[in-house]
Formats: C-alpha cells, sequence, structure tokens
C-alpha cells in the first residue's frame, strides 16, 4: 500500500489521475474519500457496480463510503486481489494514523507515505488557527514530500519553503512538481511482486524526469547480511529516494531470496514467495535526484554488505 496524504486542495486527486492515465502494467486499487473528485475517462471504464469502477486496463476505483476495514476487506478478499493498493485520505485526515491501521491488516505492507503540498498555499495553511496543527502533522508523516503547483511560485520562494518545511522538522526528501506528474517509480512497486525481472527496470514516462533523476543498478554474486543491509539504507544520502529488487541475504545462518523495496526513508525486506530464476543472486535497481550524487560511493555501501559472510553461510 501507498498512501497519498496532504492538506486540501494539495493536488492528491491530480497525482492519482495522472497515474491512471499512464500504462504501468499493474493492478491497482485506488480508494479515495471524495470519489467523485477523480476525472475517469468514460473510455477506460469497463464496467460500474455501486460505489466501484473497474477499468480496462485492470485497475478498481473503490469510494471509502464505509469504515476503511470493510474497504480493505473487500478489496483483499476478491478473486482476483490487486498488485497494490493506492489509499487518497481526506484532506483532514492524519495519514500517520491510517498508516498505523492499514500496515497492521492482514495481507498488507506499508511501501510509503507520499504527502503533496500546495507551494504557494502550504505556510498559510500552516498558520491557520483551526487547521494549522494538523497541516503540521500531515507534513511530518511524509517518507517522500511533493511540492506540487511549484510554477506558481519563484524560484527564491521555492528555496525558502523547502529550508521553512526542513524548521518544521521535516525529515523526508523533497520533489518538486508540476501538475501532480510524478515517475511511476514513486508511487508503485514493481509490475508483479514474484516477476524479478520487472523489479529492476527504470520506468520514466517523462523524459524532464529522466534528466531530473538517476538511475543505478547494482548486481552481486554474493550474499549479503541483513543487518548490514539496514544499517546501509538508514545511512543512504538524502537524494536517493526509490530502491527495489531482489536481495540475495543471509538470515538466521541460512541465505535466501528477498524483496526490497524503499521510497523515501521507509523500507521494508521480505521474504519472496515467488520463483527466482537467479537464486542466490542480488539486483537491484535505485532512482535518485541527480544533485551531486556519488553513485560509486552508494554501490560500494550496499556491497560492502557482503564483507562479513563467512564461507560456512555461503554454502548453507
Amino acid at each position: 500500500m501507498t498512501i497519498i496524504g496532504g492538506y486540501l486542495g494539495a493536488g492528491k486527486t491530480t497525482v492519482i489521475n495522472q497515474l491512471l492515465s499512464q500504462e504501468h502494467g499493474q493492478r491497482l486499487a485506488i480508494l479515495v474519500n471524495d470519489f467523485g473528485a477523480l476525472n475517469i475517462d468514460a473510455e477506460l471504464i469497463d464496467y460500474h457496480e455501486g460505489n466501484t469502477y473497474g477499468l480496462s486496463n485492470g485497475c478498481v476505483c473503490c469510494s471509502i463510503t464505509d469504515d476503511l476495514g470493510t474497504t480493505l476487506a473487500k478489496v483483499i478478499n476478491t478473486d482476483n486481489p490487486p498488485d497494490q493498493i493506492l489509499l487518497e485520505t481526506s484532506g483532514v485526515a492524519e495519514p500517520a494514523k491510517l498508516a498505523t491501521y492499514c500496515d497492521g491488516w492482514p495481507g498488507i505492507y506499508l511501501q510509503a507515505i507520499l504527502i503533496i503540498v500546495d507551494a504557494e498555499t502550504i505556510k498559510v495553511r500552516s498558520r491557520d488557527k483551526f487547521v494549522g496543527r494538523l497541516v503540521c502533522r500531515q507534513l511530518l508523516a511524509a517518507d517522500l514530500m511533493v511540492l506540487n503547483k511549484s510554477d506558481l511560485v519563484t524560484q527564491k520562494e521555492l528555496a525558502d519553503l523547502r529550508v521553512w518545511i526542513m524548521e518544521q522538522g521535516v525529515g523526508a526528501e523533497i520533489l518538486e512538481t508540476m501538475h501532480g506528474v510524478l515517475p511511476l517509480e514513486f508511487l508503485l512497486a514493481s509490475a508483479n511482486r514474484d516477476n524479478h525481472k520487472n523489479l529492476i527496470k527504470p520506468n520514466y514516462h517523462d523524459h524532464d524526469h529522466g534528466d531530473a533523476f538517476y538511475s543505478l543498478a547494482v548486481e552481486d554474486h554474493h550474499p549479503w547480511h541483513r543487518e548490514d543491509l539496514v544499517a546501509a539504507l538508514e545511512n543512504m544520502p538524502s537524494h536517493l529516494i526509490r530502491a527495489k529488487g531482489v536481495v540475495s541475504l543471509v538470515d538466521e545462518g541460512a541465505v535466501g531470496s528477498y524483496l526490497l523495496q524503499m521510497v523515501g526513508r521507509r523500507h521494508s525486506i521480505q521474504k519472496s514467495d515467488g520463483n527466482n530464476e537467479q537464486s542466490g543472486v542480488t539486483r537491484l535497481a535505485l532512482v535518485g535526484i541527480r544533485r551531486n550524487a556519488d553513485l560509486d560511493e552508494i554501490e560500494k555501501r550496499l556491497k560492502s554488505c557482503a564483507g562479513h559472510v563467512s564461507i560456512e553461510e555461503k554454502l548453507s
């Protein structure tokens, strides 16, 4: 699951609409509080049942008319469950509380919380005597923060806004965008969690993103230690904001294949339940902001996770 939060008018629905308009290769369940705000192209709609629209690309859009738990159970227990759930929160919701609730739901793991911010109005919202504290709590929940509508402010105002956000205690990396356009890499996991080849293919749908971001492929034939990998991920430079792929790990004395997902400051490492044709091989795709990035250092830091693997562990 990916949670997309932010205050009213920040552009959350625009981000969802941009996603629906692209070829992403996933079966998505998109849960929204205000379903009427989604601008779904009529040609994409395959069927309509109550508060649910099925799309011809395999996606399902549902309005949360009952409680969230009821909707989650309905989506997960279908005959053909989705690859991923995107939850667009209400503009006055607290994403951190929803994340705690959803991440403990059977069958769901939380990939990231993306907070969308209106670059033009966020400072004013944060000072509002009625909603200001809520807006600031939304900012603090971010694993990755998106400054939307960046074309409506000057470069100096953007620079000042970045400083102001950090002064609020936000530790997430900040991306700038216009009209809710984001690389799919930051919204979606793999096209199929059991398809390891798809896990390592960078996926840019806008040439401007290709100029702004770097991609790095890391491959290693030596198993890594989980604790070393976790330490490396937690100390990566902030410009690295996405990593995904298959990792060969030593865990409790045995070597196995695991799926790694990282967005912003949040990561997960889960045992692979699919058939890995390249068992024992680590293959990762990393995406970050092209900002004085030392890619050799990142690769070196990751591969150092194999430095303490004993011969006995390699052969176990």
